[in-house]
């Protein structure tokens, strides 16, 4: 009994330090920039990296042996029992600052909507608001409408504090992450693993970046965990609205559409299926004569301001690989030709995640038996090896979207790897600045975890 109160004990530490240092930097980096201080994307030094970096990996590690003993204890499993055990937690990421200016951004973005400016036409440069010192990326908006809804009803404090709009936002954020933990505890039938809700509320990593960060992932958890409650209702048609509701927060979820149309199929839901289709296609229309009204808003969705950037990935790792060749080169290769080259290597890996999506959707369809359960460790493999493969710009928080498929689902392999890659993801902070070890321990470590095929999560 010692042992698992020393646990909670500890991590509780950790993340009160965390809270106070992000609370301590962000609050004065505010000030700062407001002052006219340069912006700073991160960490304003090493110290302060090391600081935070530190403090977070050591936090992810704690919970992680929690996670290793957490089946064989006795849990409440009442829903207010879990509220009871992760309040602390869940307080202590309202009450932490935001790390990045991602949130100055996002209430940037909401002013636009409140001063009736269409951010996926008009950039964010182009806009002159209260935030606009602090705003990093001068784009159109890569965020879709739901999240633009956020956006704009954080924005009404604005005029009055941006302190305010920020804690505004992430107390809907916060919200959400407790939505999402009552969807957890709902969808573990058996009392004995209704310790899962407990386990996301109080996850680190989605404490961090969607209570903490308030990043609009949040929302494809959302999309994820109703998409798996109505999946198990069997209300099939609002199936696609959910999902349709995850990509208009963030793209991601129109990955798992083609999965969930076959599914349907599979069991031989001819007319939701046909009626779910027909309303995603006025949906579509609907977008195209009104905020989407141009190629280029619905280009604005795929983030393409980070073409050509290589971040925490497959495709960085193979453009640090092709430095380190060219140090020891007689003939080093010109700038174009590197492009050039790492720019075919996208594509190869790209396509390879192609077949492997393809793989998948021939697998479901000719399996025997594909039931729900399938279908939801479908999503998570597709997902997980989408960041692992395709995706050449990965930050800490994609992570956070296959946590939360990786709680109700009933792969435990899908699990170790989640969990594995959302600790790799938490380690970017600490190792920014070393691209090759940090992309290197980024996808490596999951696959290790893959091969080594720990013991069960399971009661």
């Amino acid at each position: 009994m010692a042992k698992s109160a020393a646990l909670p004990a500890i991590a509780l530490a950790l993340a009160f330090c965390l809270c106070a240092e992000l609370t301590i930097l962000g609050i004065d980096k505010f000030h700062y920039i407001q002052a006219g201080g340069a912006k700073f994307a991160t960490f304003p030094h090493l110290a302060a990296q090391l600081r935070i970096g530190g403090l977070y990996s050591l936090l992810q590690l704690v919970y992680f042996r929690w996670l290793w003993q957490a089946p064989t204890m006795r849990w409440g499993t009442s829903w207010k029992d879990c509220l009871r055990q992760s309040a602390p937690f869940v307080l202590l990421g309202f009450l932490a600052y935001p790390l990045g200016n991602d949130g100055y951004l996002y209430l940037h973005s909401g002013l636009m909507n409140l001063a009736g400016v269409n951010p996926f036409i008009t950039p964010a440069a182009a806009f002159i608001s209260r935030l606009s010192p602090f705003v990093d990326w001068g784009q159109t908006s890569t965020y879709g409408p739901c999240s633009q809804l956020l956006f704009s009803m954080a924005a009404i404090a604005v005029p009055i504090h941006p302190l305010l709009g920020i804690y505004l936002f992430k107390g809907l954020c916060g919200g959400l992450h407790l939505l999402n933990g009552y969807l957890v505890w709902q969808l573990h039938d058996s009392e004995e693993h209704k310790w899962w809700a407990i386990a996301y509320l109080v996850n680190p990593l989605l404490l961090m970046e969607q209570v903490g960060s308030g990043h609009v992932d949040v929302l494809v958890s959302s999309s994820f965990l109703l998409l798996a409650s109505l999946l198990r209702s069997q209300h099939y048609v609002l199936v696609f609205w959910v999902v349709w509701a995850g990509f208009l927060a963030k793209t991601l979820p129109i990955l798992w559409l083609p999965l969930v149309v076959v599914f349907l199929l599979r069991q031989r839901c001819w007319s939701q299926c046909l009626v779910g289709l027909g309303l995603s296609c006025l949906l579509l229309v609907d977008l195209a004569l009104t905020i989407l009204p141009t190629l280029e808003a619905w280009r604005s969705l795929l983030n393409p301001g980070v073409v050509g950037q290589y971040r925490a990935s497959l495709h960085e790792f193979v453009q640090f690989s092709l430095n380190v060749i060219q140090g020891v080169m007689a003939h080093p290769l010109a700038l174009a030709e590197e492009r050039s080259l790492l720019q075919r290597a996208s594509q190869y890996l790209t396509g390879s995640y192609l077949l492997i999506y393809t793989w998948f959707l021939l697998h479901s369809l000719m399996q025997p038996v594909y039931k729900r359960p399938h279908l939801l460790s479908d999503i998570g493999w597709v997902t997980l090896i989408l960041f692992w493969v395709a995706i050449p710009w990965v930050m800490p928080w994609y992570a956070s979207s296959v946590i939360t498929i990786a709680v109700v689902s009933p792969c435990d392999r899908l699990r170790w790897a989640s969990f594995a890659y959302s600790f790799t993801s938490t380690l970017q902070y600490l190792l920014h600045g070393f691209p090759g070890l940090n992309s290197l321990i980024m996808i490596g470590v999951p696959l290790l975890v893959l091969l080594l095929r720990p013991r069960p999560l399971t009661a």
